[in-house]
Formats: C-alpha cells, sequence, structure tokens
C-alpha cells in the first residue's frame, strides 16, 4: 500500500443517536472518496463513513479478509464467488477463467472511462439554451 498524506475524520452524530466519535485516519485518496459521496449525494461525511463501516461489518468473514488483505480484492471477490458456486454446483467455469474474464471486462471499462474522458476534455462546453433573437 502506498502511503499518503492522512487527514483526520470523526465519525459522530448526535448523542441521540448513541454513535460515538472517534477519529479516522484517511489516506488523500480514502478522503477524495468521501468528498466525491458528499458531492455526488449531498450526504454528510460523517454518515458516510459510518454507512460505509456498517456495509462492511454486514460481509461475511471471507469477504472482508479479501478487501482488507488481497493484493486484487476484485479477483478475490470473484474467487469467493466461483468457490460458492461451485460447492452448490452451479458453475460452468474454472476460478482462473471467471477472474480472467472480469480482469479483462475491468481493463476494457477502464479503457473506456479514459476514453471518455479524453473526449469529454476535446469537446467544447455546451452553450446555454437561450432564447432565440
Amino acid at each position: 500500500m502506498v502511503k499518503s498524506f492522512l487527514s483526520s475524520l470523526s465519525v459522530s452524530n448526535s448523542p441521540a443517536d448513541s454513535r460515538s466519535n472517534i477519529p479516522i485516519a484517511l489516506t488523500a485518496e480514502a478522503r477524495k472518496v468521501v468528498n466525491q459521496i458528499k458531492s455526488e449525494t449531498g450526504m454528510a461525511k460523517q454518515e458516510s463513513v459510518a454507512r460505509l463501516i456498517e456495509w462492511f461489518a454486514q460481509q461475511t468473514s471471507d469477504v472482508r479478509k479479501a478487501i482488507l488483505y488481497g493484493h486484487d480484492a476484485a479477483a478475490e471477490l470473484v474467487r469467493l464467488k466461483m468457490a460458492e458456486m461451485a460447492a452448490t454446483g452451479e458453475m460452468s467455469a474454472t476460478i482462473d477463467q471467471a477472474v480472467a474474464t472480469a480482469r479483462m471486462a475491468v481493463d476494457r471499462l477502464e479503457h473506456l472511462a479514459k476514453q471518455y474522458q479524453r473526449e469529454a476534455a476535446d469537446e467544447p462546453p455546451a452553450k446555454p439554451a437561450g432564447k432565440k433573437r
């Protein structure tokens, strides 16, 4: 993991909410995500962090471990799902084939996202609609 600037965000709401205030050291990337959630949803930073932690706590132990310790969390989650499917007899592909397919899909999506960003940067901003003279 790359070390980066840490900032602190306290997770808390009103005392009637029975929440506790704890300092959380955020990396610059995590801080960007929290700010992005706030700008997209209008949700308070503390609330979004609390919801993410609650969501994480609801995941299975294997999923939490994959997210925390996996070098490629997406691939690890695919492996877990495929192992689950194999146990129930639902699987028709190998785990490695599924991971390779998922990785190719992610790579394609990243390529498309970069292409759309380049196209958006090349286009002049649209003129505001107004009355025609």
